[in-house]
């Protein structure tokens, strides 16, 4: 099957998928796209282990906040991924502004041991007390969904 073939096919089956949401009396047809429904919040947890997570990540949660301002995010930074913060950059406007918008922003202390790099090195926004894995279970047990793009 070629690419036009198997985008066109992909096309009609999210087509079918849509009418019959709203057939069968779904609240909205987004519902079936995976939005939540009206009355419930989006909740979500973003893991970012690895330096080539930043991108997605970022444009993630710039969609979501934008899409559910209402919604509670959270950004778990460890691993490799700890260095971005390290110091200023390119992202840390872009991050402020997530966090100014809510995104809750945890850096793991035990990645930032591992790295060499101090807590106070940090930017003011993101909380450094609450080790990655630890951040992870708790976001699972509040109902956050977790993504690491």
């Amino acid at each position: 099957m070629d690419d036009n073939a198997a985008t066109t096919r992909r096309r009609v089956l999210g087509g079918i998928g849509i009418g019959a949401a709203v057939a069968a009396g779904l609240p909205s047809a987004s519902l079936a796209l995976g939005a939540p429904p009206d009355d419930e919040q989006m909740k979500v947890v973003i893991h970012v282990g690895e330096p080539g997570g930043w991108a997605p990540a970022l444009s993630n949660l710039d969609n979501m906040t934008r899409l559910h301002p209402d919604g509670a995010y959270r950004l778990v930074v460890d691993g490799t991924a700890v260095y971005v913060l390290s110091g200023p950059s390119d992202l840390t406007p872009r991050l402020e502004a997530l966090s100014k918008a809510g995104v809750t922003m945890l850096v793991c202390p035990n990645a930032l041991h591992e790295h060499g790099i101090e807590p106070s090195q940090m930017p003011a926004f993101v909380d450094t007390s609450v080790p990655g894995v630890v951040a992870l279970v708790q976001a699972n047990r509040d109902g956050l969904v977790y993504v690491k793009p």
